[in-house]
């Protein structure tokens, strides 16, 4: 039954964190020869890593609080950790993992690739678990280890529609509870709606409470869809990137995909704002020239979109590279995303580009910068990260 569980787990988790992202059990062979399973799931988002092991109770195990009591903590609490710690030792002792992820990219995982690790226990109960069960588990070794219902966890995915706010949200939790757990030993554990409601009013560093819980309720629907697989989606499947070959078979699609996977929802809500503003021009095909910007100060990254007609498409790489080192070097940050669209009767065509790099004061730069100004003017907006009715 824990198949059925890791396979939901999967297609959720290629909706929430897209295929590149989201990494299926995969076994391998170690460096003593012997094979072993490194995890039931794995996320990986530049230097944040997130490691899944799903527990679901069989259908003919008794059914009844106490047995479910028991299947708790043999099962989620003993048998997930211990799982995790030997995922994580195998992290630091293997020269290095295999991994495929669900785009069907083959890849190699080291310790020294990741910073930030979060161990998560996802578990399915036969029936309704009972209040108070632990929703941490504190390990000498590794740290916190997550003990969350798949159904708490379809609930979050859905209310933090955003990876970074989820990834978030597990750092939020786990210092949360820890501080919990030690200010209370022995008394039930708060909700997980109240949990997600103290993230959302940013009270992180207040006691956990049953009174956030209504803060979920209150919040405002989002005007737009936050999922990245719908934001990205409505681009087509014709993306390509500077050099002309195939976006997915580059690098620079996966730093261009992380960029995306780092904005918070208010942030994301700007740059899709802009980015469909500038496919609406490049299906008129006869349209001028298009130009958005915009940086996001949060993440060091900026982003340009140039729709052009399909008179200036043989310039479009040409076109596009200039938009994205100027923007680059007018918004001072060190990381670039520059898409162009090109307007073809029905079809868009779509080329990506990435820069990278630190930013340094470049007079010639200066006469260009100034130029984009006057077409494109810079100004500064603030936003509120949730907003409640």
């Amino acid at each position: 039954m824990s198949k059925i569980l890791e396979a939901l787990t999967e297609r959720l988790h290629r909706d929430v964190f897209l295929r590149e992202f989201s990494f299926p059990a995969s076994q391998f062979i170690d460096s003593s020869n012997s094979t072993k399973e490194f995890a039931d799931h794995v996320v990986w988002i530049d230097r944040t890593l997130l490691l899944f092991q799903v527990k679901h109770r069989q259908v003919d195990q008794a059914q009844n609080a106490d047995a479910e009591n028991r299947w708790f903590d043999d099962k989620v609490r003993k048998e997930g950790s211990r799982q995790i710690r030997k995922t994580l030792s195998m992290l630091r002792d293997e020269p290095e993992i295999p991994l495929k992820n669900q785009a069907g990219r083959s890849t190699t995982l080291r310790f020294d690739q990741v910073s930030d690790i979060y161990s998560i226990v996802l578990y399915a109960p036969r029936s309704v678990p009972r209040k108070g069960l632990a929703k941490i588990h504190i390990s000498r070794t590794v740290g916190p280890i997550h003990l969350v219902s798949w159904n708490d966890y379809l609930r979050l995915c859905e209310l933090l529609e955003t990876p970074t706010e989820l990834i978030e949200y597990l750092a939020f939790r786990a210092k949360v509870l820890a501080d919990f757990s030690a200010a209370n030993p022995g008394r039930g554990w708060p909700s997980e709606k109240a949990l997600a409601g103290q993230f959302l009013t940013g009270q992180e560093n207040q006691p956990a409470s049953e009174t956030y819980a209504s803060a979920v309720d209150l919040l405002k629907a989002p005007d737009v869809d936050f999922r990245l697989t719908s934001f990205l989606g409505q681009l087509g499947g014709k993306v390509d990137y500077s050099t002309g070959r195939r976006v997915g078979q580059s690098d620079a699609h996966y730093k261009i995909l992380t960029e995306f996977a780092r904005l918070h929802r208010i942030a994301l809500s700007h740059v899709k704002k802009r980015l469909l503003l500038v496919l609406d021009g490049a299906r008129r095909a006869d349209t001028d020239p298009i130009v958005s910007r915009i940086a996001i100060p949060s993440t060091g990254c900026g982003f340009v979109f140039l729709a052009l007609p399909a008179a200036l498409s043989a310039t479009r790489i040409r076109g596009l590279e200039n938009f994205t080192l100027i923007t680059k070097y007018a918004l001072k940050v060190e990381r670039q995303v520059g898409v162009c669209m090109v307007g073809d009767g029905d079809e868009v065509d779509v080329t990506w580009m990435y820069r990278a790099g630190p930013w340094e004061y470049r007079p010639d730069m200066e006469e260009q910068v100034a130029k984009m100004d006057q077409y494109v003017p810079v100004r500064e907006i603030r936003a509120e990260r949730y907003r409640f009715r």
